[in-house]
């Protein structure tokens, strides 16, 4: 089976990947916005300080950046800059380190516990490397190359848009490229799957879909899941997972207690503070953080979440920490946040929880009501979880009521499993995005392009339509009605200054970004 080409939109830089192809130029100048990937001492007046290869910017275009092992994700110098924009030198360059990082990637086996290499890279040239006035023609060029590049070499690519505009231009070629046949963008999903997926993409472009983000979201940047964390504390503390022989048939909050006992002076919240500070975040969370969804739950103590959001330019509240009426997109943090000192660990500490946090639980109680939940990387056998919909339910049906009338969910699993969908119907729609047990990294990279057909689906925004730079992505429908609004704007720019005029203003403002 070959790879697979996502397209998401954030930092490049701060995704957990392989390889990720860092544009320069045959004088190895890197702009600004690189610069955070790539460590201080390998940087001197804006170029990378390291030795170019023999035949660099000519016979050679990409090498992996010399003395870099700040951690797993490589960065590939890749010379890309050109005046005037030649897209076939860029395509060139793309697939130069799309060979070669894939190479190295398969000799050494993928990172972050993935069944197939990420490898990484933006829409080329399109910054400070000449393509800036036609961005719509690399766009129509790269996608095909890459879903080309999936196939031959086996591994995934992540196409990382900076901004909205140019996210919603790849996700419109790449649609325009699934309807002609000239592309299945999603090969490896069932028919019942991509159904699936529209059907909450859909949700999400409404305003009607909230996520519940469980610790599997983690995975892929390395996080652990609670058996491996416990594991890892107890290695921590005695140099073998011996003193934790027997937990595995304990609930997961007696575990944490008799670990917390057994740890004896080391502080077992610091401990887990210390494992989940990781600085990339990962595919799931950056697919995760584009959606178009405003209302966030999340069960993990990490940031990573709130890394990625960043990379979306959308402002983001914390809560209960915080609160901000001024910001639209809220993530809730339901048991605790590095940092904060009041992660939620052992059975005392859920007992706690129910007494000081009542009106967090009545939050996510008034969203099963009104809103479609979309858990991802949740395990569904939270006590705590159970509680909040019991109330629910007694709340809506009356205090005999066993269950709800409706689907308030979905859950996204590693795999079908009939014992768990006869439980929470009809609460929740279970979906596995296998049929049979699979292993747990194949089953969360499946996960991942269930994700990014849902993100698909739930891009309809056309940001680049009044952008000229776009003109090729266009339709000729999509022309004509460019026409009608850039007269619409040279209308609306003479009239008088009142809130519906602003408002226009604004709107088409966002259509040229």
């Amino acid at each position: 089976m070959s790879g697979h080409v996502f397209i998401t939109q954030g930092d490049l830089t701060r995704l957990a990947c392989d390889a990720w192809l860092l544009p320069t130029d045959a004088g190895l100048t890197i702009e600004q916005s690189w610069r955070e990937g790539i460590p201080s001492e390998l940087i001197r007046h804006g170029r990378l300080a390291v030795e170019r290869p023999e035949g660099w910017g000519a016979s050679v275009l990409t090498a992996p950046v010399p003395g870099h092992d700040h951690d797993l994700s490589l960065p590939w110098m890749t010379s890309i800059g050109m005046r005037p924009p030649v897209v076939d030198v860029y395509l060139r360059g793309v697939r130069e380190f799309v060979h070669k990082a894939a190479d190295v990637a398969k000799r050494q086996g993928p990172a972050f516990e993935r069944s197939k290499p990420l490898l990484a890279l933006p829409v080329v040239g399109t910054g400070a490397g000449g393509a800036s006035r036609v961005k719509g023609d690399v766009h129509l060029s790269l996608l095909p190359e890459l879903y080309d590049l999936a196939a031959s070499e086996d591994v995934d690519l992540a196409l990382v848009t900076h901004d909205a505009a140019a996210f919603s231009a790849a996700q419109a070629v790449r649609r325009r490229l699934d309807d002609d046949r000239t592309q299945n963008a999603f090969p490896e999903l069932s028919d019942e799957l991509r159904s699936h997926a529209l059907e909450l993409g859909a949700l999400a472009a409404q305003g009607q879909l909230v996520l519940f983000l469980g610790a599997g979201v983690g995975v892929g940047a390395g996080l652990p899941l609670w058996k491996g964390l416990i594991r890892e504390l107890a290695t921590q503390a005695h140099g073998s997972e011996h003193d934790m022989d027997g937990l595995d048939g304990l609930p997961i909050v007696d575990q944490a207690r008799i670990l917390e006992r057994r740890l004896g002076n080391l502080d077992i919240r610091a401990a887990i503070e210390r494992l989940l500070s990781v600085r990339r975040h990962s595919l799931s969370h950056s697919l995760l953080a584009a959606l178009p969804v405003n209302e966030i739950v999340t069960t993990n103590y990490d940031t990573l979440f709130e890394v990625a959001c960043q990379g979306v330019n959308r402002d983001l509240a914390i809560l209960p920490y915080q609160p901000s009426a001024a910001k639209r997109r809220w993530l809730l943090k339901l048991h605790g946040s590095v940092g904060q000192g009041d992660i939620v660990l052992t059975r005392d500490d859920y007992l706690h929880l129910a007494h000081l946090r009542g009106a967090l639980a009545g939050i996510v109680q008034a969203l099963l009501v009104t809103r479609h939940l979309l858990f991802v990387g949740y395990s569904l056998s939270d006590d705590d979880f159970h509680q909040i919909v019991y109330d629910v339910r007694t709340a809506v049906h009356g205090a005999q009521a066993t269950e709800l009338h409706y689907a308030f969910g979905t859950a996204l699993l590693p795999w079908d499993d009939p014992l768990l969908t006869e439980l929470w119907e009809p609460d929740i729609s279970c979906v596995g995005v296998s049929p049979t047990p699979t292993p747990l990294p194949e089953a969360g990279r499946r996960v991942e392009v269930l994700l990014d057909a849902i993100l698909a689906g739930a891009t309809t925004q056309t940001r680049y339509l009044l952008n000229p730079s776009y003109d090729s992505v266009l339709s000729a429908s999509d022309r004509e009605l460019r026409g009608y609004l850039e007269e619409l704007r040279s209308r609306v720019s003479s009239l008088r200054k009142t809130t519906a005029t602003t408002f226009v203003e604004q709107f088409l403002a966002s259509l040229s970004e």
